[in-house]
């Protein structure tokens, strides 16, 4: 049950990310600097937290050319994500993008069943629907910031008025 709790922990955190990231990206804070501070304290909580739980496993390893390459094209990796991140939050929002997160591992599924032979599971199969169906219905009618406000006309059909 620990290892189910610390999925469920890091993914409500990662959500709360992009959703704070979507605040300051649309409350008026620049995209760079909404990325230098995430860099900035991202790094800091990252050090930390090495240092904490695989410091003994640094001190370690061997360290040569190709796993210091290895790290910095996974950082470069990560700073392309963050950048593509933070321009889609601009035009979108956090909730889009983490339910579009989930539709990614039809590309592994569609790997290992057209390459690898393998058939995934009808579980899968009804998995993939509800999330692309949640996709559809919150998109199928996007409530924005001033029609949600508790006194106006649309959302007095949601209780708000």
């Amino acid at each position: 049950w620990l290892g189910d709790a610390m999925v469920i922990t890091g993914a409500t955190l990662y959500g709360l990310s992009n959703v704070l990231q979507e605040g300051l990206l649309k409350g008026g804070t620049s995209r760079p600097e909404a990325l230098g501070m995430l860099g900035l304290f991202g790094t800091a909580v990252c050090a930390v937290q090495a240092a904490a739980l695989e410091g003994d496993a640094l001190l370690q390893t061997t360290w040569h050319a190709g796993r210091v390459l290895d790290l910095v094209g996974f950082q470069l990796c990560l700073f392309g994500m963050y950048v593509l991140t933070s321009i889609f939050l601009g035009m979108a929002d956090a909730t889009v993008f983490n339910m579009s997160l989930l539709t990614s591992d039809f590309y592994g599924v569609a790997f290992a069943w057209l390459v690898q032979g393998q058939r995934p599971t009808w579980l899968y199969a009804a998995a993939f629907a509800t999330t692309m169906s949640g996709l559809v219905l919150y998109y199928s009618k996007p409530v924005g910031l001033a029609d949600a406000s508790p006194g106006s006309p649309a959302n007095s059909d949601r209780g708000g008025g």
